[in-house]
Order: C-alpha cells, then sequence, then structure tokens
C-alpha cells in the first residue's frame, strides 16, 4: 500500500490500525497471515475493503485517483 499510495509504510500502518481501531472495519474479517517458503517473518495479507479504507484516508493526488478507480461502477 506505500507504493500504491506514495507514503511511508509508517504512515499506510498508522491509517491501517486507526480502520481497525475506530471501528471501521473488523480485523479478524479483513486480515490473514501468511508464511512464505524461505521467508522469515509472515506476510500479512489485507482485503480490498482495507486497502479502500485506508485511501480514503490518504489525502493527496494518488489517493484520489486511487478512490475513484476503486469505486468506479462498469
Amino acid at each position: 500500500m506505500a507504493k500504491v499510495f506514495g507514503k511511508a509504510r509508517s504512515t499506510i500502518t498508522n491509517n491501517v490500525n486507526n480502520v481497525f481501531k475506530e471501528g471501521e472495519l473488523d480485523e479478524k474479517s479483513n486480515v490473514e497471515k501468511n508464511n512464505i517458503a524461505n521467508y522469515d517473518k509472515s506476510v500479512t495479507i489485507y482485503s480490498l475493503d482495507v486497502v479502500i479504507s485506508v485511501g480514503y484516508r490518504v489525502r493527496y493526488y494518488e489517493g484520489v485517483r486511487f478512490r475513484k478507480w476503486a469505486t468506479e461502477k462498469n
């Protein structure tokens, strides 16, 4: 998400944590921890709902573009 939104990882982490702390989304339903072979740490996978929520919280050009793309009707 940091790469998609062009923000520091710490900024994205704060926004993700706030999404769950404020009750916008349920963490258990929207986060999955996976282990990858030959990699020491687990990898956190977020649902699209989390990505969209962070996109709404990021206030800059790429965030706006992402929100438009994510909510566009086909």
